[in-house]
């Protein structure tokens, strides 16, 4: 299977596209332009339509490109971030538990979440959390909750 590499420009209404060492090409979104790029392809070189690969790449200008590095890297840590809420959201639920000695249901009321929420989270020594416990439109201000020092 031979591969061709691709550059695909938006001129608007239309994608264009460069295939290297072959010619140019359209198409009226990516994947119709990627299409079109493997027939000009096996058009221009005889080739077998099912042999050829096609490399795009899209061209985008540098803020667009630092905008999508950007979210990439923000959605990586929010999952970062996510998954240290949980085990904190496990730990605070199994202090409550096992230390403080709360119920279900006094657990459920200091979190402002429901009763099997808090099963979900720490339902036996030893269990995760799969997701996060706090919904972070709310605060410990709307539970009525507050910490105590000793």
């Amino acid at each position: 299977m031979k591969e061709y590499r691709a550059t695909a420009r938006r001129e608007h209404p239309y994608w264009v596209v460069t295939v290297e060492d072959v010619g140019v090409t359209q198409g009226r979104n990516l994947v119709e332009a990627e299409e079109m790029a493997a027939d000009l392809v096996a058009v221009m070189t005889g080739e077998d339509a099912a042999d050829i690969t096609v490399q795009m790449h899209v061209d985008l200008s540098e803020e667009v490109v630092a905008r999508l590095a950007e979210s990439r890297r923000l959605s990586a840590e929010a999952q970062r971030l996510q998954v240290v809420a949980a085990e904190a959201a496990r730990d605070a639920v199994t202090e409550l538990r096992d230390v403080v000695r709360l119920s279900g249901r006094d657990i459920a009321k200091v979190l402002g979440v429901s009763e099997q929420r808090v099963s979900q989270i720490a339902p036996r020594r030893g269990a995760t959390a799969n997701s996060l416990l706090f919904d972070p439109r709310r605060s410990t201000e709307d539970t009525g909750a507050t910490a105590r020092a000793d």
